[in-house]
């Protein structure tokens, strides 16, 4: 089945697009600037990929992660 998604067709290991929100819808675009939703967001991926390779998630909190020290942000 030929892969219609640049990113994933040209990849050599396995591959996923994960969408969690629109930017074009308004509420899910405030979602997208809050660092609760984003931390959700990443737990979540990561426990679905820690569970589909039969890995037990255990939360680390790394002090570079803290108060959205090293979240990239868009200045107007």
């Amino acid at each position: 089945m030929e892969n219609s998604m640049y990113g994933n067709g040209y990849s050599y290991m396995p591959a996923v697009l994960v969408e969690v929100a629109f930017i074009n819808n308004p509420v899910e675009e405030q979602l997208l600037k809050s660092d609760e939703f984003l931390e959700k967001a990443a737990v979540g991926i990561a426990k679905g990929i820690l569970e589909h390779v039969d890995i037990d998630y255990m939360l680390k909190k790394d002090k570079s992660m803290e108060k959205g020290r090293n979240r990239i942000s868009s200045k107007k």
